[in-house]
């Protein structure tokens, strides 16, 4: 495989690639109190046009309003530190959000981020600040609707 072109890559380096992605991990970005809206995976796992099914009550209610009300988005920050799990998000004065996975980006060699965020706060290129070791980090929102 080597041959081929195909390297060893760390654990780290394969975090980086599930966050890049956009690839929630169960125990860290989702567990079974989220809903599919939540974690950007309404085209995966919704079908709006199947008959009766367990949970359809709570999707079609979201549906019909129109959104939740927090999201799964990613962030790129603009410097070190690599926040920790938990770090808060804010959009001026008001926190909006707070980190559940985080590593320096191999590519970038900054930190990436997933994130639950209010909505509002969750179109892609919105820019927020993340909090981290005391300090607050410029972060753009990727990925998000």
């Amino acid at each position: 495989m080597r041959e081929a072109g195909a390297f060893v890559a760390s654990d780290a380096t394969f975090e980086a690639l599930r966050i890049e992605a956009l690839l929630p991990a169960y125990g860290a970005d989702i567990s079974e109190d989220n809903l599919a809206q939540e974690v950007a995976r309404t085209r995966q796992a919704i079908s709006f046009n199947k008959g009766c099914y367990l949970g359809q009550e709570p999707i079609a209610r979201i549906d019909a309003m129109g959104h939740v009300n927090r999201k799964l988005c990613g962030l790129k920050l603009a410097s070190v530190p690599v926040p920790a799990v938990g770090s808060a998000v804010f959009a001026g004065e008001s926190e909006v959000g707070q980190v559940t996975s985080s590593v320096l980006s191999p590519g970038s060699g900054l930190p990436v981020a997933l994130a639950y965020l209010r909505t509002g706060s969750t179109e892609s290129g919105t820019e927020l600040r993340v909090r981290a070791d005391g300090e607050d980090v410029r972060a753009v929102v990727f990925r998000g609707e």
